[in-house]
Formats: structure tokens, sequence, C-alpha cells
């Protein structure tokens, strides 16, 4: 298209004259050939304009002998800058045809330049390097100004190699040096084409011929690093380029602030904003607007701090800025809980002059009520309303909000009541603050009312007030009503959500009941809802509180499976899960897996292990955890130092647990009431009331002040001491310090008083209990029980306890292992009973003390048959006979002369792992020995110590009289050096035993006269061990 537009007959006839016409723009301007008005006239016209005065220009030059090309580029300049429509430049070129054929008026430099320039401009570089072909044959040299208009011709072509080419080896071979903007046009173009390491070699060029770069260099290659994800180069050219002294444009500066922090590398970067900014606040070419800006950018991107820098640098520029600037950082102070500046800066406002409107009133108050100061809040809208800014929607709502929050419904619904004469509507946003309000509160009822008054206005509950509501009546423990409003929001067109399932399943979890809370998990998914990580873990929580441990984390296997990503919560949970089932070993092999995947275990984490370390006694264990806990970077706390000091003072280590208390004060943590309690505690179970008492005066010298558990842990502490004059001088003390004493503190005097057998005192303790408005409980009718049980006084005892019962307070295992043994103890097997069958028809299981009682107490009246008979209802209900039980059955039998189930049940004893009581194994072993069965006595002896099971002295000498008796001298000797082998030290009867059986042996026949060495040396040892008066009475016989 190019050859017909341009007649190249003429063209090339001028270039001779031309070397002759080289004159500037500036020498055309003052001839004073140039036709009337022209020069004057050619700017800002149409197309058609310029070609009519160009027809007028063409007749009015024929007639000069010497037209002139000056008004002619005037006419083509001003074409070419406002003719940029698709096919303009055939115009352009026609005009310049014209001029030549018709007006016989030659181009000159100004004119090849302005042509190749908008060429360049529209895209036609083609055309453009033919225009500069010209130029050159007809002798013009080319200015870097043209040159670098061809170079951006070609990069908008994408013939980006091409201008390389041009600047790097064409340019200096035409004596025309290329320039900052010659490479910052290709650097530019490469960078938009995604080649941004070829942009770099250019920069690279560019440094190493000393030409120094500018914003638009390095402008470029920053946003190209960034969008391509290389934020290291990036940053190393924005330092580079921030240390020269350069400002980045604003759209740059934006740009760094969001990739910087939504790629949360303000931890190391947080210097490049800093020096950009201290940049910025020191140039002088910074608008008013660029200002605002950045300040908004930093302020999207939640860098709060160096928008309050930015702000105040602003003003001391001169800036005043405007009302949506200022007001959208007090919004994010207000977020960030910065109330202290927030405040300073809603009152800077009011000082400069800037207009404080509804939303910054809103902002401020948003943030006053959600740091709890609802009152001031209030006050801000009364005077916001003085000053002549009408409160809205929002602003009630807030105030609305913050009172629901503190509980205070009655004031939110006065402000709902003043919205409504004021003519304002009340949205589904403020109903449903006002319904989470009384949800928190359990007025469930006056929740689902407000709900249905809202539906009447017009409103129509969504998904959130649903939810709410499914909420609030889990908490409650109402599951049933929760579904009934599911049921309900779905005939009404509001599909549940997640957060809707996710909370009727925390609700199910709470009562235990997984099978149902896993059905709706799968109904949940059934209907298209994918469980979240929330989901996920309630229900691996509910199997860890039930301890279905294994549960749990098929649970989380299939999280992995699904995609859902584990956070730390989750994990915390199941290390707690199995912290509780005492399985510490996998709960830390837990957390290493945590760490495995790139989570930061907290100090939750490290908490909950090492609490299970302190239950199971593991101290050691945990002073370990605590090193790695810091070695990580995750400070001790004080439920930290806490657990560690319950733990020492359960294994009563106080001196170290109070070594705790002190190291933990000097790290400049607080210790709190827990602490102290647990300390108190501690020396009270100790025994140690004196120290328990200083750690009191301690508490109150660090401004702690005591509560009901460290006064009831210090009066249990002396109850249990007998001290029952200080015990109560010690609740006095506790109300004088406005402390209410509570049910344990009553219960725990009582007890005191009951062991004592001051039911005096008791019954005045009971009545000035029921005077301070105190519900008598369960402990305190069985404390009560017990006492009158000891005392015999059993028909008050069950007396006691139907009144208990009238009260609507069950009775406990507690109630009737007392009611029981009190029976038993008077010898009234058949009151026993008969309580024992009333428990079982209430659903009160007999445990192992209540079977014992019976047990002992039918022993002792020698009723054998119903003893082994309820041991075996013992057994088949799942409880296990101790030693003590089988004793009393042995010691039954053998004074029933049944000897031979006497001697089954020691069998049956040793055979289950439980140690005989050496009494009744001794009196098992001599009646064999006494009936001639000494091979059973010795086969018995035999399965005890095979036990491990330690045989005392009485046992040994049994079995060695026994022995002898069947003239098994050796054997009995064997078991003398036996005993003295297993630690037991030999006494008289042991000596004189073996005296005897050596003598029998024939080892000796006088005591005095030819004794062996062997009973040399045991008269020798007994005379040492002081039993000389054997040897006395030996002499006698």
């Amino acid at each position: 298209m190019v050859a017909p537009l341009l007649h190249a007959t003429p063209f090339l006839s001028t270039r001779k004259t031309h070397k002759t016409q080289h004159l500037s723009l500036k020498t055309h301007a003052l001839k004073s050939d140039s036709p009337p008005n022209t020069r004057f006239e050619s700017n800002n016209l149409s197309t058609e304009e310029v070609v009519h005065k160009f027809d007028r220009l063409l007749r009015a030059e024929k007639e000069k002998p010497k037209p002139s090309v000056y008004p002619f580029n005037c006419l083509l300049m001003s074409i070419c800058r406002s003719n940029y429509q698709e096919n303009g430049y055939v115009t352009v070129i026609s005009l310049f045809n014209r001029m030549i054929q018709e007006g016989g008026v030659y181009p000159d430099d100004h004119t090849y330049v302005t042509l190749i320039h908008y060429c360049c401009r529209v895209k036609q570089t083609d055309l453009a390097f033919v225009f500069f072909g010209r130029f050159v044959k007809d002798g013009f040299r080319a200015d870097i100004s043209t040159l670098n208009s061809l170079v951006r011709g070609l990069c908008v072509n994408k013939r980006v190699s091409e201008a390389v080419d041009m600047v790097l080896d064409k340019m200096p071979k035409m004596g025309c040096k290329p320039d900052l903007l010659s490479y910052n046009t290709i650097i530019t173009y490469f960078c938009k084409e995604g080649a941004i390491d070829a942009a770099l070699n250019l920069f690279d060029e560019l440094l190493s011929r000393n030409i120094v770069p500018n914003n638009a260099s390095y402008g470029p290659l920053i946003v190209g690093f960034y969008k391509k994800g290389e934020i290291l180069k990036a940053n190393k050219l924005l330092l580079d380029m921030l240390g020269k002294g350069f400002v980045p444009d604003i759209a740059i500066q934006c740009l760094v602030i969001n990739e910087l922090y939504c790629d949360k590398k303000m931890d190391k970067e947080d210097v490049i904003i800093d020096k950009m900014i201290k940049n910025t606040l020191a140039s002088r070419d910074i608008s008013y607007n660029q200002y605002r800006m950045l300040v908004h950018e930093l302020c999207k991107m939640g860098a709060i701090d160096k928008a309050e820098d930015l702000l105040e640098g602003m003003i001391l520029k001169g800036f005043k800025p405007d009302t949506v600037t200022c007001t959208m950082l007090l919004n994010k102070q207000c977020k960030r809980g910065k109330m202290d500046k927030a405040e300073a800066l809603f009152l800077q406002m009011d000082d400069l002059g800037i207009i404080r409107n509804v939303v910054t009133h809103n902002a401020f108050m948003n943030g006053l009520c959600k740091q709890g100061a609802v009152e001031k809040a209030e006050k801000l809208m009364n005077e916001m309303v003085i000053r002549g800014v009408e409160p809205d929607v929002y602003s009630y709502s807030t105030l609305v909000d913050g009172f629901c929050k503190e509980g205070k419904i009655k004031k939110a619904l006065k402000l709902v009541d003043e919205m409504v004469s004021k003519g304002i509507h009340l949205s589904v946003v403020t109903y449903n603050m006002l319904v989470d309000g009384l949800c928190k509160q359990g007025k469930m009822e006056n929740a689902v009312k407000l709900m249905h008054e809202m539906i009447s206005k017009g409103l129509e509950p969504n998904v959130v007030t649903y939810s709410m509501l499914v909420d609030g009546f889990c908490k409650e423990g109402e599951i049933e009503k929760a579904m009934e409003l599911v049921d309900e929001m779905v005939s009404r067109g509001v599909e549940p959500n997640v957060v809707t399932y996710s909370m009727l399943i925390d609700g199910l979890c709470k009562q235990g009941k997984m099978e149902n809370a896993v059905k709706l998990m799968h109904k949940m998914i059934s209907k298209g809802l994918e469980p979240d990580i929330v989901t996920y873990s309630t229900i691996a929580n509910g199997f860890c509180q039930e301890g279905e441990i294994e549960k749990a984390l098929k649970l989380v296997d299939e999280m992995i499976s699904k995609r859902v990503e584990l956070d730390v919560l989750t994990y915390n949970t199941l290390v707690d899960g199995l912290c509780k089932q005492a399985n510490i070993e996998n709960a830390v092999k837990l957390m290493h897996e945590m760490i495995s995947k790139g989570l930061e275990p907290n100090v939750v984490t490290y908490n909950t292990l090492l609490n299970g370390f302190c239950k199971e006694g593991s101290m050691e264990k945990a002073t370990e955890l605590i090193d790695e806990m810091v070695s990580r970077g995750v400070k001790p706390d004080v439920v930290t130092y806490s657990t560690l000091i319950d733990g020492l003072c359960k294994q009563g280590n106080m001196e170290n647990a109070l070594k705790l208390i002190h190291e933990m004060i000097s790290r400049g943590l607080k210790p709190n009431v827990v602490t102290y309690n647990t300390l108190v505690h501690g020396f009270c179970k100790e025994g140690a009331m004196e120290e328990a008492g200083k750690l009191i005066d301690e508490m109150v010298s660090r401004e702690i002040e005591p509560d009901a558990v460290t006064y009831n842990t210090l009066i249990d502490g002396l109850c249990k001491q007998q001290k029952m004059e200080t015990a109560v001088k010690l609740m006095q003390e506790m109300i004088s310090r406005g402390l209410e004493p509570n049910v344990l503190t009553y219960n725990t005097l009582m007890d005191g008083f009951c062991k004592e057998g001051d039911m005096e005192k008791v019954d005045k303790l009971v009545h000035e209990m029921v005077s301070r408005g105190i519900e008598s409980d369960v402990v305190t009718y069985n404390t009560l029980i017990d006492g009158l049980c000891k005392r015999g006084n059993m028909e008050k005892a069950v007396k006691l306890m139907h009144e208990m019962i009238s009260k609507y307070l069950e009775p406990d295992v507690v109630t009737y292992n007392t009611l029981v043994g009190g029976f038993c103890k008077e010898g009234d097997m058949e009151e026993a009973e008969k309580l024992v069958y009333e428990m079982v028809s209430r659903e009160i299981e007999p445990d192992f003390l209540t079977f014992k009682t019976l047990i002992d107490s039918l022993c002792k009246e020698q009723k054998m048959e119903n003893t082994v008979r309820l041991m075996d209802k013992m057994i088949s209900r799942g409880l296990e006979p101790d030693v003590v039980i089988y004793s009393m059955l042995v010691d039954g039998f053998c004074k029933e002369g049944s000897m031979e189930k006497a001697v089954k049940l020691v069998h049956e004893m040793v055979s289950k792992g439980i140690e005989p009581n050496v009494v009744t194994c001794n009196i098992i072993l001599d009646w064999f020995c006494n009936n001639g069965r000494v091979d059973e006595a010795e086969e018995l002896f035999r399965e005890i110590v095979s036990k491990r099971f330690k045989p005392d002295v009485v046992a040994y000498n049994i079995l060695m009289i026994g022995l002898s008796t069947k003239g098994e001298w050796d054997k009995a000797e064997k078991l003398f050096y036996m005993a003295v082998s297993e630690g037991i030290a030999p006494n008289v009867v042991l000596y004189t035993t073996l005296i005897y059986i050596l003598s029998m042996k024939g080892e000796m026949h006088k005591v005095k006269e030819g004794a062996t060495k062997k009973t040399e040396m045991l008269l020798h040892e007994m005379v040492a061990k002081g039993f000389t008066k054997l040897i006395e009475r030996s002499d006698d016989a």
C-alpha cells in the first residue's frame, strides 16, 4: 500500500535542491511571505478544515515564484495531531503528494520528521521507514528524537528485536548515541511482553554505558518482576531505585504496597515501605491526589502505622486531607483496636476543619463498642446530634449491637423504639443483633418472638437470623427445637449453610450424640454443602471428649482426603484427646507431624502436652518440653507455669514449685489466683498450713485477691487437721473480705464437725446456710447422713435422704453406701439389703464399696453362702474383688471351719495376681501343716513366692516346722537361709526352729558340749542380736 501513495519521481528530483534549503521551523516562522493567518489558524482544525485550507494554500503558492514549505508543514502538523482514525494516514499522504505535485513545494527535514512521528504513532512503521529513507537520501541527518520515534514504532508493532538492533547497532553507526529514552522504550515493551530477563539485560547494558536510569527505567522492571512472582528481584531493584532518591510513580507504589502486604513479606521488607514513604515525603513533586491515593492503599492493605506517618507528613506539607481519607484511616485504627490513635485523629479532624460526617462518627462509635465502651459511644451519638449530624440506621445499629453484646437488652430495645419514632426503618441486620443478644442471654422464647415480629413487618429472616437461633437452642441443650427451626427456615425458602449445620453438629457433640452428629454431616454433604475445618474440628473434638480418639483420627484422614487443610486448632484438639487418654507418646508424635506439615505449635499445644506429662508425673519430660517450646520461639504463659506448678505440687515438691513461681515473676509474668490456689492446695495437702497462710499474704501484697477457692482450700486443710475453731474464723475473715461462702465452704466445715461428732455445730451451720440463701446439694446431705450414721441414728439418716429426694436432689452411690454401711454396722442386714434394691431401682449402680460393705457384714455374721453369692454378683457386674474382700472371705471360711473353701480362695487370689493378706496366708499354711498336708503347704508357698509376693517370718517358721515334722530336715534348713537371702531378719522363733532342726539331724546332742561350728555360729548370731535369754532358758532346761 505504501508505493502507490508516494509518487517518487518529483520526490527524488528534489534531493539536491533541499541540501541548500535545510532551515529550522523557527526560520520559517520569521518569513513574511506566508499566507495571511495560516500560521495562527492551523491548530485544532478538523480534517475537512485542513483540506480546505490546503486547497486555498495550493492556489496561493502556485502564483509565487518560490513557494514556501513552511505553511504546508504547519497544516501537515495540524492534521497529524488530530487525524488518528483508521486509514486517516491516507489523507495525510495524499496532502503530502499534492504539496509536491500540484504545488511544486518540496519537503524539508521538518516535513519528514512530522510524517515519521505521525506514521509511528498510527502504527504505520513501514511507512515511517519509507519517509526515513527519503529523509536520509535527501541528505538530512536524523536526530535522537526521530530515531527514538522509529524505535517506539517498531516496539508498538511488536518488532522489539529490530528495535534492539537499531539502538545497539544502527544508531551508533549513524553517529547518533542512544539516550535514556531509547533504552526505556525497549525496556517498557519487553516488560509488557513478559520478557523480563531481556529487559533486565538491556537495563544492565544501559548502566554499562554510564547512562543514569530514571523512574521510567526502573518502573516497568519492578512491575514485571512482581507480576512474575519474583519478589526478591523486584525488591532489589526497588531498593536500588529508592537508594538513588527516586520516587516511584503512584501506580508502582500502590502495586508495591499491595504485593508486599498480600504476600506477608513485611517482616523482612518493611524497610522498603519506610524508604518509599521517606522519599515520597522528601519530594516536592507529589500532588494532593497522589498522597491521598497512597494513604488509601496503605489503609486498604492494613499498613495502619505507615498510613498514619504518611497522613502526618501530608499535613506538614500543607495538604489538608479530606473526610474520606481521614475516615478510612480512623476506621482501620478502630478495627485494629487502636482507639487512642483513632480518638486523636477524630479530634484532629475537628482542629483542621475537616468535616466529620455520619460515616466518621459511625466508624468511631463502632470501634468504641467493640472495645466495650458502649456508654462512651452513646455519648458520642448524642454529641453528633448536637453538631447537626443526623444518626443513620448504621449509627443506631452499632449502638444496639454494643448494648446487646453487653447483655443490656432493655437499652438496645429503647434505641430501637427511638429509631422507629424517627422514621428510621429497622433492617434485618438490626433485628439480627437483637436476636443474637437475646440468644446469648438464653432468652430463646423472646428471641423467637422477635423474629416473628420481624416477619410481621415484612422483613424476611435470613440464614444469619436462623443460625443464631439454632445456635442459641443448641447452647441451651434444646436440639429438637433447633432442628424444628431448620425445618421452618427451609419451608420459608432459606437454605441452611455450613455455619447452620456446624452449629447443630456442635450441639449434638456437646450432648455426646456423636452418631447423630456424623449423620447430620453426611446429610449436609448430600445437600451439596462441603464441611469446612470448623465442622470437622467440632466432630473431632466431640469424639475426643467421648474418648473415641480412633474415630477422631479417622475423621482427620477423611479431611486430608478431601483436601481440607488441617489447622493448629484441629491438631490441638487431637493432642488434647490423646493426652486425656494418657497417650502422651502419640500426642507428642502428632505435634511433630504438625510441625512437618509447616504448622507451628502454639502455646495451647505445648500447655496441653505439658498438662499430660504433669498428670502422669513425668516432670522431667515436662521440663524438656518447656526447653523445646522456648527454642521454637513460643513464650511460656501463666497457664504454662501454673500447669508445671500443679505437677510439682501433686508430687509434693513444694520447694521447686515455689522456685517456679519466682522464676515466673522474674520473666515478667504475673501469677493469677489459679497459680496461687494451686500452691495453697499443695501446702494444705502436705499439712503445711503456716506456709499456705503466708501465700495468702503474698497474694494480697501482689494485688491478687484470694477467691472462694483459696479460702475453701485453706478451710479444708484446717478441717483435716481438726483445727475447727481456726477454720470457722477463716470463714468469717472470708466474709469480711466481701467473699460469700458457698455450699463447698459449708460442706467442708460440716464434714469436719461430723468427724468430731459435734452435730450441734453441724445443725448451726445448716441454719446459717439456709439464712444465707445457699441451697444444700447432694454433698451436704451426704455429709449430714454420714454424721448421723456414725452416731447410729439411722432413722434420722433415712429421713434426711427422703427430705433430699423431696427437694429434687437425687441420692447418689455415696448416699446409699453411707446408709448401707450404717445399717451393716448396726447389724441390720435386712435394711441394708433393702437399700441396695432401692438404689438399683433408681438406676444407681452399686459400686465396689457397696459390695465390700455388705460382704464384710455377712462374713462377720458367718453367712458365708450368702457372701459367696454376693461376690459372684459383684464379679458379674464387672467389679473385681480386691485383697481385702478375699481376706474377709478366707477369714470367714476359716472361722467357719471350711478350710478347703478358704484354700481354694487363696489359690484364686494368687492366680489373679492378688497378694494374699499375710495373716490369711499364714492361717492356711498352718492349717495345711497341722493337718499333715505339708506338700500342699509347700506348693502354696512356692506359688506365692513365684508371684513375687513376700511371705513374712511367721510363714517361713510354719513351713520349716511342717517340713521338720516330715523329717525333711535339709529342706527346712534351706528355707531358713532362703528367708535370710530374701531380706527377712530371723527372729528368736526362727533361730530356735533351726537349732531344733539341727539337733534333730544329730549334729548337736548338748548345747554346751560338742557344739558344731554351725550351731556355734547361730548361737553367736543370737547373742549378737540380743537373744541371750534363749540360751539361759536352754541351760535351765
